[in-house]
Order: C-alpha cells, then sequence, then structure tokens
C-alpha cells in the first residue's frame, strides 16, 4: 500500500494533491471541535483546580464535557448534527449556511478553518510528495491552525498544543535531519528566551506585559521545526503583518487602542511561510537564478547533457554527485545511515557500502523507504544552498528522480528531459555498470515510465543516436533557455 501511494504521488501529484485535499478537510472538521472545546475544557480544570485548592464543595454535579462529548449541537436550538450535516464544506453548501433546525447563520468560521485545512494540505502534498516530511509537516499545520483560531478567540495559546509541537519539532529533526539536531535545540531555547527578554524589557520600561508567555512557547515550538536561522525571519514578519493588521483595525474602529492584539496567529502564519520559503527555499532560490531540471531513466545520458552545459558555463547541480559526497567516506549522512542499518552499511573506509545498500533496498521496501528518510532531506538542502550560490544566466539542477518524487518541481522554471529508447538504456547501463539484464529492468521498474516522463517534461532532447547528436541538441537548448528566461526576467 505504502508503494501504492509512492507510486501515485511521483506519477499523478494533482490526484496525490486531492487526496490530500480531502484529508485537510475531514481533519478541518475536527479542528473546527478542539478550536471550539480547548478553551472551554481548560477553563473547567482550572475551575476545578481552584475549588480543590480553596477547598470548596462543587455546587452542582458537571456533565462530561470533552471532544468526544456531548454530541456536536447547535448553540441555537441545541439540535444534534446529523453525520450527514457534517460533511466537512459540502453540508454546508447544501445547508446554504444554516441550521437544519432553527434556520439561524452558521458562522463562517467552519468552512473556513475546513477549507483552509484542505487548500494548505493539497499544497504540502504537492510540495513535498510522499515522503517523510510531508506527515510531520501536515502535523505542524493542523496545530498552527488550531493554534490561530484559539488565540484570536480567546488569547490564549493552551500547553496542551504548544508543548507537543515543540517536542515534536526536535524528535522530527532527529529522526529525520531535516534541521540539524544542534540547530533545531538552539532554535527552541532561542525562541523561547527571545520574546522572553521582549517581554521582561518592555514591562521594565512601561510597566505593562506586552505578550503572554504561550508567544515565548509557540515561538520556541517553530525554532524546534525551523532551527535558529530562520528564527530573525518569523519574528520580522510576524511584527509587521501584526502591526499592519493592528493600525487597519484601529482605523476601521474594529480595535481599541488599549485592547489588547493576539501575536499568536502572526507567529503561527510566519512561521508556516518560513517553513515553506525560508533562505534556502523555492522562492528565495528563483529570485536569484532561474533553475532548469534535468532528469531522465537510468543510462538515458543526464550526465553526458549536464557536461555539455557545464561546457557552456551554465553551473549544475548533481543531486547524485551531492548523495555520493554525503556517503563517502566520513560524509554528513553516515553517522545517520549506520543508526539506521548497522554497522554492515559501513565499509572500512567510513563510506557507504553501496552493493551492501543495493541489495537490501530492492529486496525491501521498507529499508528503501528509510535510506530515502535519511538521505533525500540532506541532498535536498545541500542542492538548494547549491543554487542559491550559483552564478550565471540559470542553473541546471540534475535530478534523476525528479517526476517520481516531485520535492524539487516547484523551484523549477523548466523541466529538461533527456530521453532514449528503453533497449538503448538496456545496453548502455548493461556495458557501463556490468549488471546483468534482470538487474536493470528491475531499477527501471522502480523509475517513471518513459511515456509518463514524456509526457510531464517541458522539453526533451532525445538520445537515440551520437554524442555529438546530443551536445548539439543541448546548444539549442541552451540558447532557447538564454533567450526565453531573459524574456521572463
Amino acid at each position: 500500500m505504502i508503494e501504492e501511494w509512492r507510486w501515485i504521488a511521483g506519477s499523478y501529484p494533482l490526484a496525490f494533491a486531492g487526496a490530500a485535499l480531502v484529508l485537510g478537510l475531514l481533519l478541518g472538521s475536527f479542528l473546527n471541535v478542539l478550536i471550539h472545546r480547548l478553551p472551554k475544557m481548560l477553563e473547567a480544570e482550572w475551575r476545578r483546580n481552584c475549588v480543590d485548592c480553596l477547598q470548596l464543595e462543587e455546587s452542582e454535579a458537571v456533565e462530561p464535557y470533552n471532544l468526544m462529548r456531548p454530541a456536536s449541537h447547535c448553540p441555537q436550538c441545541r439540535a444534534v448534527v446529523r453525520p450527514w450535516q457534517n460533511i466537512p464544506l459540502l453540508s454546508f453548501l447544501l445547508l446554504r449556511g444554516r441550521c437544519a433546525s432553527c434556520r439561524v447563520n452558521i458562522p463562517w468560521r467552519y468552512p473556513a478553518v475546513e477549507l483552509s485545512a484542505g487548500v494548505l494540505f493539497a499544497f504540502l502534498a504537492w510540495r513535498y510528495g510522499w515522503s517523510a516530511q510531508l506527515p510531520a509537516y501536515m502535523a505542524l499545520t493542523a496545530v498552527l491552525l488550531a493554534l490561530t483560531f484559539i488565540d484570536a478567540d480567546t488569547q490564549l495559546l493552551p500547553d496542551n498544543l504548544t508543548l507537543p509541537l515543540l517536542w515534536g519539532g526536535l524528535l522530527f529533526n532527529l529522526l529525520t535531519g531535516t534541521v540539524p539536531l544542534a540547530d533545531a535545540v538552539i532554535g527552541a531555547m532561542a525562541g523561547y528566551l527571545s520574546l522572553w527578554l521582549l517581554f521582561h524589557g518592555f514591562k521594565l520600561v512601561t510597566g505593562k506585559e506586552g505578550m503572554g508567555y504561550g508567544d515565548f512557547k509557540l515561538l520556541a515550538a517553530l525554532g524546534a521545526w525551523l532551527g535558529w536561522t530562520l528564527l530573525p525571519l518569523v519574528i520580522l514578519l510576524s511584527s509587521l503583518v501584526g502591526a499592519v493588521v493592528g493600525v487597519v483595525l484601529i482605523l476601521l474602529a474594529k480595535h481599541g487602542r488599549g485592547q489588547p492584539l493576539p501575536f499568536g496567529p502572526y507567529l503561527a502564519a510566519a512561521g508556516w511561510i518560513a517553513l515553506i520559503w525560508g533562505k534556502t527555499s523555492c522562492i528565495g532560490i528563483c529570485m536569484a537564478i532561474k533553475v532548469v531540471g534535468l532528469t531522465g531513466g537510468i543510462g538515458s545520458g543526464k550526465s553526458a547533457a549536464a557536461d555539455r552545459f557545464a561546457e557552456l558555463g551554465v553551473p549544475v547541480v548533481d543531486t547524485d554527485a551531492i548523495a555520493h559526497e554525503l556517503t563517502g567516506p566520513h560524509g554528513a549522512a553516515m553517522p545517520a545511515l549506520a543508526a539506521a542499518f548497522g554497522a554492515g552499511a559501513v565499509r572500512a573506509d567510513g563510506a557507504l557500502d553501496r552493493g551492501w545498500m543495493r541489495e537490501r533496498v530492492f529486496a525491501d521496501a521498507g529499508s528503501r523507504q528509510r535510506l530515502e528518510s535519511v538521505l533525500h532531506p540532506l541532498i535536498r538542502q545541500q542542492s538548494e544552498a547549491r543554487v542559491a550560490e550559483a552564478r550565471g544566466p540559470y542553473c541546471v539542477l540534475v535530478v534523476p528522480l525528479l517526476f517520481e518524487t516531485g520535492h524539487y518541481l516547484p523551484m523549477l522554471a523548466r523541466t529538461l528531459l533527456v530521453d532514449c529508447e528503453e533497449s538503448a538504456q538496456l545496453e548502455r547501463v548493461m556495458r557501463r555498470n556490468g549488471m546483468d539484464e534482470n538487474a536493470v529492468r528491475a531499477i527501471m521498474a522502480a523509475q517513471c515510465s518513459r511515456a509518463q516522463r514524456r509526457e510531464r517534461a517541458d522539453d526533451i532532447i532525445c538520445n537515440n543516436d551520437s554524442l555529438a547528436a546530443l551536445r548539439l541538441q543541448v546548444d539549442a537548448k541552451h540558447d532557447y533557455y538564454l533567450a526565453s528566461l531573459a524574456d521572463r526576467s
């Protein structure tokens, strides 16, 4: 089942994003319950604690109130919401935004939360494909949505959400290495202390409290997910947006000058933006340089095409080369790979034993997934950083599994496929690597089909003939990219 979803994500990214949209709508319905009930549950708990502390007697029996009980109902007429009346977004449209019993307007908040969760989940699925990041970032997004609306309503950022979010960020980076663990720990510390110091400095100068402790914990959680390097961006974005929104609300007479303004929604929004479009993100990269993604099946001639682009003065970033660096003697990925697979994965010189790993990856889907969860975040991080540093009219990013994973597609201006007949692929790989036909076919079967690649590529180079013919086609594409990318600038 996992492999089927991985294939769908790589071959049909829009369908995969559609499935994520549905998941987001369903989860958004639950988030509405959480947003409405959690503050009330906390208030009831605080009241019970006060009663116990003061040794008072409860005035009356309290009905159970949690995320499950009582059943969802209309706050006006108390009519129970039936299952068909609770289908995310669709029920709101069918009921025309009114209660089925008393016809009182249903607040727009409910479909807004569901739609927001659905759209954000679909974007994450399109952006990250089937990867270790996707479920983690979906969970992060859901919690940030809940915190945003709870804080907007009650000016509370419950520890029930902020603290698990903080520990979840540290655990995620410990397991995946998306952000170095040291950066994540420092990010959590710096996130809390920066707002804590600002809080006490403001209180010392003015005698007033400028924000709540929940804001400290939320920024600490964002630091645990993003690392300390993105915290200045989060603080800057949240402060700017908060200031603008506050001024607008005051001018529209919808907010008193002395009335506190919740800061959590702006922190949450800024944190999510920094997660997707941080300093090594697709937007920052594409603003500096246009990127052409070069791909093709095994033995298609990607390397020869990339070499010709380099001869023409085009910066080339090769994800395969980066992978070899990371898994070379004492490479940056080797400690995590040794922890994940044991000492058998490491040669005497500290490099990855590729033959040992190849046998396990092709025999066991779980091993392949574990390998990808370690390597892919590191490769992507290095690739984006090198593209950002590239200097030239445009950059070529070589990604063998470009369409299979979909991870790099958002940062590309064009995709270029080096294509050839499958018989040519077989002959070249068998001759080059000394592999038998069955082994080569197994590798080819794990990749997109030739037809799928041709359908999704913007541009195609045919490599059924000589190397000289390939180089001439690269020269022609180079001239085309210089002209078309200059026109877009």
